[in-house]
């Protein structure tokens, strides 16, 4: 049990911490596109989208 809780701390290194950064944003730019594409309602939300 004392190994679950004995968490050591990393150093990150900036190229992980870029990468992730950009796949997060590219993945969240192409769910907006996907939601402001296939909406079928009379209007969509531009706050979810701009977010």
């Amino acid at each position: 049990m004392q190994t679950l809780l004995n968490y050591g701390f990393e150093q990150i290194e900036w190229q992980i911490a870029l990468m992730s950064f950009l796949i997060s944003f590219l993945l969240s730019s192409l769910i907006a596109i996907i939601y402001e594409r296939t909406f079928q309602g009379l209007s969509y939300s531009r706050g979810l989208v701009q977010v």
